[in-house]
């Protein structure tokens, strides 16, 4: 280990507000919606009928544990020191670079990095708009524009806005046009708050009448037993097959593309610019063969949606299968993985201890080459909402919080829209808002902050720390000997800068915070 010397610059005081992030267990929330009964209607797509659903989640407890790297780095100890003699892996992927469709300024894919404007990596914050708050559970309110502001001023960069195909058509040719029209609003609101929005299908272990989310009821051939969350067989469990059969040889693809276009249209008739990306692949949970034949049915949706909305970031979600996580594989610019939020041990069930869990999301993230997110990340309480996303933060994925809605324990606001307990935990957290190379692993707690990334002189090696309210210490970079450096704080924007001149390979930051976090 080669410790630099630091020329630094005048560290001025700044206002500290927000709440302590606490060292604790996680919960890891894999929240989805259930496929509940709605009020549905054969009218125009314009009608605004209430819609009523559930909102269950499941979770599973997850420890604290030492930072962790991928992609071939230097292992990270637990006391957060590098290993100076971890060799190179020679399985870690390349970041290949496609040249992006998206307009400059846009966020999209650069190889293994997320970018907006030059080439410096940024780290998006990501929330997901929970089904309570589109498809309206008793007593809770829809979001508004006032809430989507509040995201906005938080730091929010996404909201993950999740959709239903039950939502969209309950039955067979039977389309919810209040549905469909409460999404496009409710896209069109967050863009106009500046947020970006994801429209991500739901899909898992098929469908509710399996014991999973996703597949309308009326897709689903009667007589099938449910799956348990921890059933051994996973993707060869015999009610699975057989709805995928049916699936295949019935009328399902036909109408689940219709269905998509319907609401494609309806944002586009809601003139929404606030949709940047699109998920229609989901999780499907099945044979090798059914996720590729689904992926290519997804690819067709995709194409439909940017032929009507403009390129469009897409996204690929890995699933379990025999202990290792596969990734349908689908070639293109924009392309973002996402991460399961369940461990190998149980198919899909809760996730493993975090030790396990974080290492094989680790190794998912070095052959993967691409920008990884976690969805579905989150907590009941500010404890376990710290702990869940500071285990995300640590193997260098981009979690996407779970959840903002409305009354829920997991949820971001009370009943009332108000700023729960968890909303300070979750949105209140440093991370790095520019960096010029590639993320390997982050940590933030009331002590400081530890960053590592490979250095490859982006953006002429300036990257930016949002240090949400914190004041920073004396800093220390770790890289080599040739390695040139310094920092600046900028209390008007809570911003340390971060200048590394003529390294590339992989550096790591540490900054002591000079007081903690307090709450406001």
């Amino acid at each position: 280990m080669f410790d630099t010397a630091c020329r630094p610059r005048g560290i001025r005081s700044a206002p500290i507000g927000g709440l302590a992030l606490l060292a604790a267990l996680g919960l890891l929330a894999a929240g989805c919606e259930d496929g509940s009964t709605m009020s549905a209607d054969r009218g125009p797509p314009d009608a605004r009928s209430d819609v009523g659903s559930t909102d269950p989640a499941e979770d599973a407890a997850l420890d604290a544990g030492d930072m962790l790297s991928m992609d071939g780095a230097p292992d990270m100890a637990a006391d957060g020191a590098l290993v100076a003699d971890a060799a190179p892996d020679p399985a870690a992927a390349a970041c290949p670079v496609i040249p992006s469709p998206r307009a400059p300024d846009g966020l999209r894919v650069a190889g293994c990095r997320l970018v907006r404007d030059g080439e410096a990596a940024v780290w998006p914050r990501v929330v997901v708009v929970s089904g309570d708050s589109l498809l309206r559970a008793a007593a809770t309110p829809w979001h508004e524009p006032a809430h989507w502001a509040d995201l906005a001023r938080a730091g929010v960069d996404v909201v993950w806005m999740p959709v239903l195909w039950s939502g969209i058509e309950p039955a067979p040719g039977t389309y919810n046009g209040a549905y469909t029209a409460r999404l496009c609003q409710s896209a069109r609101q967050a863009g106009e708050a500046g947020l970006g929005v994801v429209l991500a299908l739901t899909q898992h272990r098929f469908g509710p009448a399996l014991g999973g989310h996703g597949m309308p009821e009326w897709v689903t051939p009667p007589g099938l037993s449910p799956i348990a969350v921890d059933d051994p067989r996973g993707p060869a469990h015999p009610s699975l097959s057989a709805a995928w059969r049916a699936f295949w040889d019935g009328d399902a693809p036909a109408a689940l593309t219709a269905a998509w276009g319907r609401l494609i249209d309806a944002c586009a008739l809601e003139e929404a610019p606030g949709i940047i990306g699109i998920s229609a692949l989901g999780a499907p949970h099945g044979s090798a063969d059914d996720r590729a034949r689904f992926a290519a049915l997804a690819d067709g949706i995709e194409r439909d949606a940017e032929a009507r909305l403009g390129p469009l970031l897409r996204f690929e979600h890995g699933l379990w299968v025999d202990g290792a996580l596969r990734w349908t594989e689908r070639d293109g610019p924009d392309r973002i993985r996402v991460v399961p939020g369940w461990g190998p041990a149980r198919w899909p069930g809760a996730a493993t201890a975090a030790r396990g869990w974080r290492s094989t999301e680790r190794d998912a993230a070095r052959l993967a080459g691409r920008p990884l997110w976690l969805v579905e990340v989150g907590g009941q309480g500010p404890d376990a909402m710290n702990g869940a996303l500071s285990d995300a933060e640590a193997a260098g994925l981009v979690p996407a919080v779970w959840q903002d809605g409305f009354g829920s324990p997991y949820g971001l606001r009370d009943e009332d829209g108000r700023p729960a307990a968890t909303w300070a935990p979750a949105l209140s957290r440093p991370r790095p808002a520019l960096l010029a190379g590639r993320i390997l692993a982050w940590r933030a707690d009331d002590a400081g902050l530890t960053l590592r990334w490979f250095a490859d002189g982006s953006d002429q090696g300036l990257s930016r720390l949002d240090l949400a309210g914190r004041l920073p210490g004396e800093a220390r970079l770790d890289g080599g000997p040739a390695v040139d450096w310094f920092t600046d704080y900028d209390p008007a924007s809570g911003l340390l800068a971060v200048f590394v001149e003529g390294a590339v390979g992989v550096v790591e930051l540490t900054v002591p915070f000079v007081e903690p976090m307090q709450s406001p």
